[in-house]
């Protein structure tokens, strides 16, 4: 057993050993015999052809002997799918290791490995993607069965994936290894790869499939990168950036299924970048991201991502998803919401310039997100979209600054379609504010850009493009293109406003590209109103701008009313001008018309700026052609920067009145202009009031030219209180004064002035104003007149007649401290003034009024120390003249005047008069001196001359207590009327009329007048003590009291008179009472012949009128008379009685009152009482109680007057004593009651009977009464024979002569008379 074992052994082991050997013999002649192989490219080309359907070229082939077996080499190998096919493998050397072993015991070929090297596989889309999809890339399935499940290994080194995609753009894939093993129902690739365009850095991969059949395999593709270094490729893509590191790490797995991608996961590591810009680093991070793919379409994958964290600098924000899809004919990308300020900061990794950007970016708060789409397909060029809402960014590189604006962008190769809407937006620019944003309440703007390159672009506006600026809304199109290095602009804009636009809103959006002197200046400029239109056309190039060579056009137009336009900030604005603002090329123009400046018509002003972009050089020109009233002239230069000359000169000749004027302005646009204000004022009507001289013109006509502070007229012509003037003016900027000159002539007529003045006044004076530059004014005026032509009637000295040498000098000079006044008449007028500056109030001054001074000044000067003192020394004063001078004078000077108040104010409070004489009516004062001066108790004067001695006080310290008391201790006056012409006017002669007088309107104003005197005398009648009290009210002159004493004679009355009003005729009222102790003597007193002796009187009078004092009207006259004569005697009983019933006839009355009783009596007639009341009503005197009870009889009288008609009606009874004796009877006809006629005597004497009663009847007139007998009750009585012997029978029957006696006054025994006494 064991033999047979080991023969066995031994029989295999030999057997085994020769099988060896001659294998190895096989294969040691296989080895020599393969590279000696005939060519058989060519089979291997059809066997190619034939069993894979492929297209293929071999460049040779070689054979040898591996380690496991024979090997086939084969040489510059291309397959090709198709013949028209780009796709195609090309193999330097293909090395083919057969598994001999394998091949041996399955009696075919079996590969055991396959080596590929410098394999170049160029795959080109578009092959698959052809419109005849059978034409397409088929592999057969002999090649596919080869691939899958013949080739057990393949080793692919040194290769390239070539993929053209369907654009024709190629992009390599470097395959540094790939092992590829086939196990059956699993196929397997692990290798390396490499993207030489971007990294010098590996790729791992692995491809896992499991299936033969290859329409329906199944597996995965994963992909892993390895802190790939991509910093090459980044670098390429950036010029001035130093790319420091870019760092690259991934995991891909693709799964998919029935030969078909399902799914894929791409996981991103941490992902690195960093970078330098000049001296800045910069760095991007993305610490860990996922994105999925799936399929999409035909052949397609859809790349979906997870928000991504990005870190950039020490910044970190959140890229949200994105999604890419891929197909072989197409690709999209699409980003959502992507923030659009980190975005914007990556524009750094661009190098400078887009460092620069992000940086500005970095400092314009960009805020925002945007969705971003991409898209291209074989057929059409890059599409790609964008859009974002409530985006915000400042402005960049001229690029305008906007917030909360939605943006939307649509691109195709070079052209580009976008819209810019929003609400509630802003709009910032530094071609617009330096600071603040405009707000955009609507913005809706579309275009197109077109771009070919950097000198070939051009930037559509569409029509129908608007803007809404707050209150501002604008439409409008444009378009930019380069032309010759620059930009042509070709745009149009103009307001679509339904409301008009207010002024302020222009104000706000008034762009400072305009240039920051006319921005500053039109922002002040514009003050109010209203903007109907504003335009805008613009066609020229941005370099050519603005135009002064007319390469292109500007044009900005608005329309406006209600405008106020303020020229400078410190001038007054014309305003409710209808306004034009046009803007051409370089030039502003505006045209205001029909405005007011102040309240000065605007008729039109134009304001010009030649050249607005001039910078320092740029000024202002204004030309106005105004018309209104001169008084706004002062205010308006006052508010300019002329108002230290012009407005200084209006400021002190205060104008008013009609004006015209054309007024140029040259202003420079800089921070302190030199303004140049020029041109000239038509004054017509106007009137000018100088302040330093208080004084007003009128009627100034004539021009006035100015030029800055130099103002000229050599044509003025005014008037003066209406006098006319010519006059001539300069005035000019000095280096320490403003100096103002006025020369001025004049010849006035002075007939308004009569008759105080009248004739010809020719005159000329100088006028000279300083306003020093460091405040105050100084001025002089100097006049002269010649007065030879005028006539003054006027009391001496000034009175003149013309013909008359004379002349008049006039100097007013002052400052601000004080104004001196000096004028001169000939020698004889001299006004000294001080006045302070001021309040103008009386400092000191002197009048002089005659050719001396006062020998001596009187005593009250020294102790009063006046401070304005007239001094008045003439030969004669008549005052009555004087007086109607003055009179003249308030006429002249009205009250509530100028010159009222001048006069007012130069009130004197020393006056000191002398004079020779002083006459007033009939009275004549000698060697007057009297002195006037205010005091505490109002103004007081001492009077003194040779006829009286007073002191007079006028209170005229309370406005409604007003008084003049005079206590005089002795007033001695004399009417100056001749003797003869004092005599008593005989009894038949009627009195004169009142002379017609002019009643005052009102006694207002009236002070209260008090008189006491001591002695008072009147000619030769001796008034004695007088006391007076006068009283005024509106339309009542009250004599509150009057008193008269005079030994032991009294007289105590008071009155009124009252004005005629509306509803009441003038009246007059007087009562009182007078008491005398002896009425005779009284009467004789003052020089009159009485009959009365040894009787007091008392007599009781209220009397009424209505009618002035002066104006006595019997027929109004109503009151009361009583009036009673104590025991005494009538004297002197006159002719036969004709003239008794005279004391009741107005004749008589008004001689009785004048105390002449002469024409009554001629005789005596004893009486114990005589006494009556009249009672006047309307001019009719009534008395029903007359009684005289005589001692021969009674009497008594009944009966009226008619004062009107000078009728009486009187009937008269007497009753003698019947139980007298005849002496008695005598006694009683020598001395008959009341004065009865002769005549009733004479027939009681030729009767020569005893009386018991007699009546009597009167009738007639005052100036002819008739006496007429009606009873007579009698007995016969003896007759003395004295009596009857001395009787005339002749004038028994007739009627006497009349005289002052009658009679029967001849056959009685006159008593003496005695002499008046004169106290």
């Amino acid at each position: 057993m064991q033999r047979t074992f080991g023969f066995i052994y031994k029989t295999v082991l030999y057997s085994f050993a020769i099988v060896l050997v001659l294998f190895a013999l096989f294969i040691s002649a296989l080895r020599y015999l393969l590279p000696q192989l005939p060519d058989v490219t060519d089979q291997l080309e059809n066997i190619f052809k034939e069993r894979f359907r492929v297209e293929a070229s071999l460049g040779s082939i070689s054979a040898d002997w591996g380690r496991n077996g024979p090997e086939l080499v084969l040489h510059q190998l291309r397959v090709q799918p198709a013949a028209d096919k780009a796709t195609r493998v090309d193999i330097e050397q293909a090395r083919i290791l057969l598994n001999f072993w394998q091949s041996a015991g399955s009696l075919s070929l079996q590969y055991d490995q396959v080596q590929l090297d410098q394999l170049v596989l160029h795959y080109d889309m578009r092959d698959a993607e052809l419109d005849d999809a059978s034409s397409g890339i088929v592999l057969s399935d002999n090649l596919t069965n080869l691939l899958l499940n013949q080739l057990d290994h393949i080793e692919v080194t040194d290769s390239t994936i070539e993929l053209v995609n369907l654009l024709g753009i190629q992009r390599a894939i470097d395959i540094q290894d790939l092992r590829w093993m086939n196990r059956e129902q699993r196929h397997q690739g692990v290798g390396t790869l490499t993207f030489s365009e971007v990294t010098d850095n590996t790729l791992d991969f692995i491809i896992d499939i499991k299936g033969n059949d290859v329409s329906a395999l199944t597996g995965q593709v994963y992909v892993n990168a390895h802190k790939l270094d991509i910093s090459p490729w980044v670098q390429q893509q950036v010029v001035d950036t130093q790319i420091n590191q870019a760092e690259f790490n991934l995991h891909l797995w693709l799964n998919f299924a029935q030969n078909q991608f399902t799914e894929g996961l791409l996981q991103l590591g941490e992902q690195a970048l960093t970078w330098q810009v000049g001296q800045d680093q910069h760095s991007l991070r993305i610490p860990h991201g996922e994105l999925k793919l799936r399929p999409y379409g035909n052949s397609g994958w859809r790349v979906n991502s997870n928000p991504l964290t990005i870190e950039h600098n020490n910044d970190s924000w959140i890229l949200p998803t994105f999604s890419w899809e891929q197909t072989p004919r197409s690709t999209a990308m699409s980003f959502v919401d992507v923030p659009l300020a980190p975005m914007l900061e990556l524009l750094n990794l661009l190098g400078s310039e887009g460092a620069a950007v992000s940086e500005q970016l970095a400092n314009r708060s960009a805020q925002g997100t945007m969705d971003i789409a991409l898209q291209q397909s074989l057929e059409q060029p890059l599409r790609w979209f964008a859009k974002g809402e409530q985006l915000s960014w400042g402005q960049i590189a001229g690029v305008p600054g906007l917030t909360n604006v939605n943006l939307s962008l649509q691109g195709q190769e070079n052209r580009l379609t976008w819209r810019l809407d929003g609400n509630n937006a802003s709009f910032q620019s530094d071609a617009l504010d330096y600071d603040d944003a405009w707000a955009l309440p609507y913005i809706n703007v579309s275009g197109d850009f077109v771009w070919h390159n950097q000198q070939d672009w051009q930037l559509y506006i569409a029509p129908g493009s608007r803007i809404e600026l707050e209150g501002l809304p604008i439409a409008f199109q444009a378009r930019l293109q380069p032309v010759d290095g620059s930009v042509m602009v070709n745009a149009r804009a103009n307001s679509v406003n339904e409301q008009p636009i207010p002024a302020a809103v222009l104000r706000q959006h008034l762009p400072v590209v305009m240039g920051d002197n006319l921005h500053d200046y039109l922002t002040v400029a514009i003050q109010d109103g209203v903007a109907h239109e504003l335009a805008m056309s613009w066609r020229g190039t941005i370099a050519d701008f603005p135009y002064h060579n007319k390469q292109g056009e500007f044009e900005a137009r608005a329309r406006l009313t209600g405008m106020n336009f303020k020229f400078q900030p410190d001038w007054r604005p014309v305003y409710d001008a209808n306004v034009v603002v046009n803007f051409n090329n370089e030039r502003m123009h505006i045209v205001a018309t029909d405005g007011q400046l102040a309240n000065i018509n605007a008729q039109r002003v134009d304001v010009v700026i030649p050249d607005i972009l001039s910078g320092p050089d740029a000024y202002l020109d204004i030309q106005a052609s105004i018309a209104g009233n001169a008084t706004e002239l002062q205010p308006i230069f006052n508010d300019s920067p002329l108002a230290g000359s012009l407005g200084t000169t209006f400021t002190e000749l205060q104008l008013s009145g009609p004006l015209t004027s054309q007024l140029q302005l040259t202003i420079p646009l800089t921070d302190a202009p030199a303004v140049l204000a020029e041109g000239y004022a038509d004054l017509s009507n106007v009137t000018m009031k100088v302040e330093s001289l208080g004084e007003t013109f009128t009627d100034i006509s004539g021009r006035v030219r100015f030029r800055n502070d130099k103002v000229e007229s050599d044509d003025l012509a005014m008037r003066w209180n209406d006098f006319p003037i010519e006059a001539t003016l300069k005035t000019e900027q000095r280096k320490e004064d403003f100096y103002v000159d006025v020369s001025a002539v004049g010849n006035w007529a002075l007939e308004r002035y009569q008759p105080l003045l009248s004739g010809a006044l020719p005159w000329q004076a100088n006028f000279n104003l300083s306003l020093p530059t460091v405040g105050g004014y100084a001025f002089r005026w100097q006049q002269t007149a010649d007065i030879r032509q005028i006539n003054v009637q006027a009391p001496a000295p000034f009175y003149r007649e013309s013909g008359t040498e004379g002349s008049f000098q006039l100097m007013v000079s002052g400052d601000q401290e004080s104004i001196l006044v000096n004028a001169e008449v000939d020698d004889f007028g001299l006004l000294e003034l001080q006045l302070d500056s001021e309040e103008q109030s009386l400092q000191s001054g002197y009048m002089r009024i005659g050719n001396e001074f006062s020998q001596a000044p009187s005593p009250n000067v020294v102790r009063l120390n006046p401070r304005f003192m007239v001094d008045v020394n003439i030969k004669q004063m008549d005052l009555e003249a004087w007086q109607q001078t003055y009179q003249s004078l308030q006429q002249l000077i009205p009250e509530k005047t100028a010159a009222s108040a001048w006069a007012t104010r130069l009130r004197p409070d020393f006056i000191q008069l002398t004079t020779d004489s002083l006459n007033y009516d009939v009275v004549s004062l000698d060697d007057v001196t009297a002195v006037a001066w205010p005091s505490a108790e109002g103004w007081q004067a001492r009077i003194e001359s040779q006829q009286i001695l007073m002191d007079v006080i006028w209170q005229a310290n309370k406005a409604d207590n007003n008084a003049i008391k005079i206590r005089a201790d002795y007033i001695e006056l004399n009417s100056g009327i001749a003797a003869s012409e004092n005599t008593i006017e005989q009894a038949d002669t009627p009195a004169p009329e009142a002379t017609t007088r002019q009643a005052p309107e009102s006694f207002t104003g009236l002070p209260d007048i008090y008189i006491d005197c001591q002695r008072c005398q009147f000619d030769n009648y001796d008034l004695g003590e007088v006391s007076l009290h006068l009283s005024a009210a509106d339309k009542v002159l009250t004599l509150e009291r009057f008193s008269a004493k005079h030994r032991n004679h009294d007289i105590v009355a008071n009155g009124s008179w009252a004005l005629e009003t509306n509803t009441k005729h003038p009246q007059t009222h007087l009562t009182g009472t007078f008491k005398s102790a002896d009425f005779g003597e009284f009467l004789e007193t003052y020089n009159v012949t009485s009959m009365v002796r040894d009787s007091s009187a008392t007599i009781d009078f209220d009397l009424r009128f209505l009618a002035a004092p002066y104006s006595f009207d019997s027929k109004t006259l109503n009151g009361t008379v009583k009036w009673n004569l104590g025991q005494g005697y009538l004297n002197e009983v006159s002719d036969r009685g004709a003239r008794l019933f005279s004391l009741l006839s107005l004749d008589g009355i008004l001689r009785k009152l004048r105390f002449d009783f002469r024409d009554v009596f001629a005789n005596g007639l004893f009486y114990t009482n005589f006494s009556g009341d009249f009672n006047i009503a309307s001019g009719i005197v009534n008395t029903s109680n007359t009684q005289l009870n005589g001692a021969a009889g009674d009497m008594e009288v009944k009966g009226s007057t008619n004062l009107i008609t000078r009728q009486l009606d009187y009937d008269l009874q007497f009753v003698p004593k019947v139980t007298s004796s005849l002496p008695v009877i005598l006694a009683w006809m020598i001395n008959p009651p009341s004065g009865l006629a002769a005549l009733v005597i004479d027939r009681m004497l030729h009767d020569a009977k005893v009386i018991s009663r007699l009546e009597y009847e009167i009738s007639g007139t005052m100036d002819d009464p008739t006496i007429k007998e009606v009873a007579r009750d009698s007995r016969a009585a003896p007759i003395p024979p004295e009596v009857r012997d001395n009787v005339d029978p002749n004038q028994s029957n007739n009627e006497q002569p009349q005289s002052g006696t009658d009679g029967a006054s001849n056959d009685q025994q006159r008593e003496p008379t005695r002499q008046p006494e004169n106290n």
